[in-house]
């Protein structure tokens, strides 16, 4: 199914600012949870609890399973490099 097209300029431009909107939004959710990284990796911890409380439960949610993706991958790398000696 192709997507509708807009049937007049006022329709064309709502849609493409409602776009933008939602486009923004979710930068700024990124960036959001890479401050929040930014200040464990510095080891933070006012500034990350500052961060994570203006963070919806959603941001939380998804920040804390990057946080878990993070570790976990670090982990494996370390495993692997440790092997190798």
């Amino acid at each position: 199914m192709t997507e509708q097209q807009p049937k007049t300029l006022q329709e064309a431009l709502h849609s493409a600012f409602a776009q933008l909107a939602e486009a923004f939004g979710y930068a700024t959710e990124v960036g959001a949870a890479q401050g929040a990284m930014g200040w464990a990796y510095n080891g933070q911890e006012e500034k990350l609890n500052e961060r994570l409380k203006t963070m919806s439960p959603e941001q939380l949610e998804r920040t804390r399973r990057a946080a878990h993706m993070v570790r976990y991958l670090c982990d494996a790398e370390e495993s692997q490099r440790l092997r190798k000696r």
